[in-house]
């Protein structure tokens, strides 16, 4: 594990000015970062508050972090029961030691404004973008975040 790299990392994020990303860890664990998403704008996320979990392996950065998004989510490439996410740069084959945490979370808001239907980890949600049903994705995808992914959900779970 390049500790100098996961150090400076750590650096970047906590001092990172992204409206919709705010990034944490435990002093004492750098290879655990939780990142706090603010749903982006003109999305069926918008103002909802998500939790994706980052777990830094030990060849990292050589190979990618494990990146769960904790709080349920209504999205063809998020799976809502383990929170498992489909985004090629988290394969070893789309893999490059050129991203960082910042860059990931911000390929996670870029998957919520755009939605890969062709390789869903959520088939409901991924069949009603190929049959071209915008308001029913859209509705479900906004009820789920008013259930789940609100800021009060966030506190509780972690009593702020």
């Amino acid at each position: 594990m390049n500790t100098r790299r996961i150090l400076k990392e750590l650096q970047e994020m906590h001092t990172s000015d992204d409206p919709c990303l705010g990034f944490w860890n435990n002093p004492k664990d750098t290879t655990t970062i939780y990142v706090h998403v603010i749903g982006p704008r003109d999305t069926a996320y918008e103002g909802s508050h998500m939790e994706i979990r980052m777990n830094l392996t030990n060849d990292y950065p050589l190979s990618p972090p494990k990146v769960k998004c904790l709080t349920k989510t209504f999205h063809p490439n998020i799976d809502m029961r383990t929170g498992e996410i489909c985004m090629d740069i988290l394969s070893s084959k789309g893999w490059t030691p050129s991203w960082t945490v910042i860059s990931i979370a911000r390929a996670f808001l870029v998957l919520l404004q755009s939605p890969v239907p062709s390789s869903p980890l959520n088939c409901d949600a991924a069949n009603l973008i190929r049959l071209g049903d915008d308001i029913g994705y859209t509705s479900l995808s906004k009820y789920y975040a008013k259930l789940y992914a609100t800021k009060e959900n966030l506190i509780k779970q972690y009593k702020y």
